[in-house]
């Protein structure tokens, strides 16, 4: 039976790992039909959905609908939401982008994460079917952008690197642990209210891998000044990661979930 997997990341990252996903599972052939329709979609609707690269970022409060509506009739459902935030404040509307009388606030990043993750937590708990749909969310893609967390001068990053870190628990400053928890008790209330979502933690598995970014092997969105060429660690991409590589472990893990939980189900019902 053909089933719908809809992927729902405003993080390049995990959108790149989606490719490397599709890639899996058409070569063992086990979902008869992949849709992408949830790509790169918000939680709540921004100002411009298409857009990431504006210096502003405004999310409308509590608005979820217009791409939540996209999401019903899917049978299996991948969330994540992190590196889009990462900004100390974030501006919130309440209102419509349409109407001059909507109420703009700039509020600190984690209170406007922890609302976005509220809307979502309780709109999944209404609107998916409980029996149908299974249900993740990925944790955040670590960044390696400050050599001096692993022992590099202050003004190295992924640049050049070649070897993982191989520091037990190493943990950088990319990594927001505040986030994770805000999304963690948000899951455990959903699994209160019966509705199970599996976290699949892929930050500390990737936190070793500062050898698996891009650097200078990226697209350049601006021509490079003479001063950036003298400089590759300037323009090096530390964010995102190589495919093949580090999104293929993590679609491992995810396949793992998938397929381990249809045969579990299978387990009872017979």
């Amino acid at each position: 039976m053909a089933k719908k997997l809809q992927v729902v990341s405003n993080t390049w990252a995990i959108r790149f790992s989606f490719q490397s996903l599709v890639a899996l599972l058409v070569a063992v052939l086990v979902i008869g039909a992949i849709y992408l329709t949830g790509e790169g979609e918000q939680l709540l609707e921004e100002e411009d959905d298409h857009e990431h690269r504006l210096p502003d970022r405004i999310v409308r409060a509590q608005a979820i609908e217009k791409h939540a509506k996209y999401w019903t009739d899917a049978n299996i459902l991948v969330f994540n939401s992190y590196l889009w935030w990462r900004r100390p404040k974030m501006k919130v509307l309440w209102g419509s982008f349409e109407s001059p009388d909507g109420i703009y606030k700039e509020i600190e990043m984690l209170r406007s994460y922890e609302m976005a993750i509220k809307t979502w937590s309780d709109w999944l708990e209404f609107h998916v079917n409980h029996n149908k749909t299974q249900l993740f969310f990925v944790s955040m893609s670590p960044t390696h952008e400050r050599g001096e967390e692993w022992g590099r001068s202050v003004d190295q990053n992924c640049y050049n690197e070649t070897d993982p870190i191989l520091k037990e628990g190493y943990w950088g400053s990319g990594s927001d642990p505040d986030m994770m928890h805000i999304v963690e008790d948000a899951i455990d209330g959903l699994k209160m209210r019966g509705l199970n979502v599996q976290m699949i933690n892929i930050t500390q598995l990737s936190e070793y891998r500062k050898e698996g970014h891009p650097s200078i092997y990226r697209k350049q969105w601006e021509p490079l000044t003479e001063e950036q060429q003298s400089n590759p660690s300037s323009y090096a991409d530390c964010i995102h990661w190589c495919l093949p590589g580090v999104p293929d472990v993590w679609n491992e893990l995810l396949y793992a979930y998938i397929f381990g939980y249809d045969r579990l189900r299978a387990t009872v019902e017979l």
